[in-house]
């Protein structure tokens, strides 16, 4: 019913030519024609009744002849990707259809013109075999972890102290001078901070460490200014503070009690146990990314593939975006970034575009490796991954959730994570020259992977966290 073959690649832009047998053609004549007829209203027949010579003098022929062509021109196309295998980068053009007569007898033969998405020849991937890191788990590893978990589980409490120290929980009021000036940007009452934990303006944090409660004193705290013309000038700020409660930090002992509490054992040294077995099956996720990542570089310059500017020029675009959206994050207008560059923001695109052949020969490398083996998402896997994602930022929200697994943006997203997690699992295991000291005795004698309240304490939530 249709047929396709490539005629010829110009800059770029891949033509192919399609043919649409003219029995198929005959049909969406005739499909047309009542489809057509059930939307025009003539006189002495009911919609879609009238004989086609009749609805031809309401009609023109060419209205009849579009419509046909929208029905079986898509289909075509679509039918002629996959018959080719080739996977546009933009939209198509359609060429030799605007005067195509439909009812000669003879086949419809039209051109499709567009950016092909490049056919990647892999490297030998079989051959990458890679050393990892062997990193040792001691038990000051160990130690550091389970005075983490102390600092988490810390009490703020009343105090009959009179002077603060560093690590106290204080209530204070601070009102910022400049000038002579009250400002409030550099005013706060009823303020809980940390000392020492550096929540308060630099200067001013360590000065409140050795006040008394109730007795207010003023430091005079140097600091930067940018000014307009983008030159840093210094400016002096005044702080009358005045601290109005304390609490002392308390820590859990490390006993018994605190293991229940924290990791579902009965001992301490069952605790102990279970953290170092996180800690190594940490270090050893740790490790088998980066040598995903050494053989991910390998594979990609090993590799070949011609690539389009079209493909450059997003990527260029992408980063751009990318640059400016971190930069409003940071507080910074992309006119600043501009002026403190010295350049233009062309300029600025033209540097990412230098830059852009590399990450982009690296995702054509990830996808084409996905295909060969088989790593490609199940649209189950993709909905799973966009529901993850949207139950974090909408809750249980059904209707909401259902929209959002439609969205063709999110699926789009969710699948490239998914394939870069598959590609990256399968090169950590194919790559590694030693693949047989990533397995787990422990865990292999114990089907079941050890459960805490502690999400620090779970042995395998790395693999998790990457999938979300």
């Amino acid at each position: 019913m249709y047929k396709a073959s490539v005629v010829g690649v110009d800059e770029e832009r891949t033509t192919l030519e399609i043919t649409v047998e003219e029995p198929r053609v005959r049909e969406a004549v005739a499909r047309a024609v009542r489809r057509v007829g059930a939307r025009v209203s003539i006189p002495g027949f009911r919609k879609g009744k009238a004989p086609r010579a009749v609805l031809e003098r309401f009609v023109s022929r060419e209205a009849i002849y579009d419509e046909a062509i929208q029905d079986v021109a898509p289909e075509a196309y679509s039918a002629a990707l996959s018959e080719t295998g080739l996977r546009p980068l933009d939209e198509p053009e359609f060429d030799g259809l605007n005067d195509a007569e439909l009812e000669n007898g003879e086949p419809l033969v039209f051109k499709v013109k567009f950016t092909a998405s490049p056919e990647v020849k892999l490297g030998d991937y079989s051959a990458i075999k890679l050393d990892r890191e062997q990193r040792e788990i001691t038990d000051e590893d160990v130690d550091r972890a389970l005075e983490s978990l102390r600092q988490q589980r810390a009490e703020y409490v009343p105090t009959e102290r009179a002077t603060v120290e560093t690590d106290d929980l204080i209530t204070a009021d601070i009102d910022g001078y400049v000038d002579g000036e009250l400002a409030d940007s550099f005013s706060a009452h009823d303020l809980e901070v940390i000392v020492g934990s550096g929540q308060l303006i630099p200067g001013l944090d360590e000065k409140i460490a050795g006040m008394n409660v109730d007795v207010p004193q003023e430091f005079v705290v140097n600091l930067p200014e940018t000014s307009e013309g983008e030159e840093t000038v210094d400016r002096d700020v005044t702080f009358r503070v005045s601290v109005r409660d304390i609490k002392a930090k308390q820590l859990p002992d490390l006993d018994d009690d605190f293991a229940k509490d924290i990791g579902g054992v009965d001992t301490l040294t069952g605790l102990r146990d279970r953290i170092m077995h996180s800690l190594r099956h940490r270090a050893l996720d740790d490790a088998i990314m980066d040598l995903s990542r050494r053989a991910l570089s390998s594979l990609a310059t090993t590799s070949e593939v011609d690539i389009p500017r079209l493909l450059i020029d997003r990527e260029a675009d992408e980063e751009l975006e990318g640059l400016k959206r971190r930069l409003a994050d940071q507080g910074l207008t992309w006119e600043q970034y501009l002026t403190a560059r010295g350049k233009s923001e062309d300029e600025i695109r033209e540097e990412l575009r230098e830059a852009a052949p590399g990450s982009v020969k690296t995702k054509l490398v990830v996808d084409a490796l996905a295909e060969k083996e088989g790593l490609m998402p199940t649209d189950d896997e993709v909905s799973m991954s966009v529901y993850r994602m949207g139950f974090d930022a909408l809750g249980d929200d059904k209707a909401r959730l259902r929209k959002l697994i439609s969205d063709p943006d999110m699926r789009r997203a969710a699948s490239e994570m998914l394939v870069n997690a598959k590609v990256m699992a399968f090169l950590g295991h194919s790559c590694d020259a030693d693949p047989e000291s990533a397995r787990c005795d422990e865990c292999e004698a114990d089907a079941e992977a050890p459960t805490s309240d502690a999400d620090e304490l779970e042995a395998h939530d790395s693999e998790g966290e990457a999938q979300e």
